[in-house]
């Protein structure tokens, strides 16, 4: 684990201007596009569900139940990095200015869930928000 070591003047320069000065990066996507995005992959599960009863009729429990778990899977992954997005995108900038990581605990949630799935990304971006967001000193920090 990483301890908490004083950064030198040009690191907490370079701080100061990721936190203060960076251009913030604001998602092209809203409510309506995330909720649309949630009932196309509701309705493309629901279809391949059919499709693949039609084709084996045997076992119709195991196949939707499958079904069902992978697509919770995919989607609490989806449903989780749209909700991140939104809040990038409507998220004041007071209060995405206060993140004192390199990248920002909301960009380390999404690259932390694409590069590890959702049970693995999840926990690295929980732990990271409530153990090692409180610090004090800027970091760099990726997944």
């Amino acid at each position: 684990m990483q301890e908490d070591v004083v950064p030198s003047e040009a690191d907490q320069e370079e701080a100061w201007h990721y936190v203060c000065q960076r251009e913030l990066i604001r998602p092209a996507t809203n409510v309506i596009t995330a909720v649309k995005n949630c009932v196309i992959f509701i309705v493309m599960d629901i279809v391949i569900s059919m499709i693949t009863f039609c084709i084996v009729q045997k076992h119709l429990v195991f196949i939707v139940a499958g079904y069902t778990i992978i697509g919770i899977c995919v989607l609490s992954k989806r449903i989780i990095i749209g909700s991140v997005r939104l809040y990038q995108h409507y998220a004041p900038d007071r209060i995405r200015r206060k993140c004192i990581f390199k990248p920002t605990c909301s960009e380390y949630t999404i690259l932390a869930l694409e590069k590890y799935g959702l049970c693995k990304g999840l926990y690295k971006s929980l732990y990271r928000l409530f153990f090692r967001c409180r610090g004090f000193y800027y970091s760099i920090d990726y997944p």
